[in-house]
């Protein structure tokens, strides 16, 4: 019996350490491939090899990478990331989002690097850093939305960007404040 039940210990002993040690494996894979595109990024202006490096600390690894970008598929919340080596916004997250068509104009309007898409029913931003593009997408959500018309969003974008320099926070800068889906996930309807 004794002997039985130290086979078994030393069994499970074993899948326990197989399981860890593939889990170490996987975990310094995925290190690995996040360091090789980043090293991609080394001859990138200073912005965009940051936003670079923070996409991949907290994303993962881009699933493509070469010397002029680097790009993420469904990354949630984000059906696409990418980040560019080149141009004054670097940093481009798109969202699946139903787009009203009568708040299209509107949306267009607002600019800020917003780009709304009817064919790929999305909304994607481009900006220099991930707060920036949350707060374009909410305020573009609020538009959407009928809340605030393109020149009221500008002026509330102008503000909260006036504010976050002084060191002052706004939900608008920490997340999504609505609802989305990755395209396996389908479309959610407008909150």
């Amino acid at each position: 019996m004794f002997r039985k039940l130290a086979t078994a210990a030393a069994a499970l002993m074993l899948a326990t350490l197989a399981v860890y040690g593939a889990h170490l494996w996987v975990q310094s894979e995925r290190r690995m491939a996040g360091d090789r595109a980043l090293l991609m990024t080394a001859s990138w202006p200073e912005g965009a090899a940051l936003a670079a490096r923070l996409m991949v600390e907290q994303y993962g690894p881009p699933q493509w990478a070469s010397a002029g970008q680097l790009e993420w598929a469904s990354a949630a919340p984000w059906k696409r990331i990418v980040v560019r080596g080149r141009g004054m916004g670097f940093l481009e997250q798109a969202i699946v989002y139903r787009l009203p068509q009568d708040r299209l104009g509107e949306l267009w309007s607002f600019g800020r690097g917003l780009r709304p898409d009817l064919e790929r029913g999305e909304l994607a931003v481009t900006g220099e850093s991930e707060e920036y593009n949350l707060l374009c997408l909410n305020l573009a959500n609020d538009i959407a939305l009928g809340r605030m018309n393109a020149e009221q969003a500008r002026k509330v974008h102008d503000d909260i960007v006036r504010k976050s320099y002084a060191g002052k926070s706004s939900p608008y800068l920490e997340r999504l404040l609505f609802g989305t889906a990755l395209p396996d996930e389908g479309v959610l309807p407008m909150p």
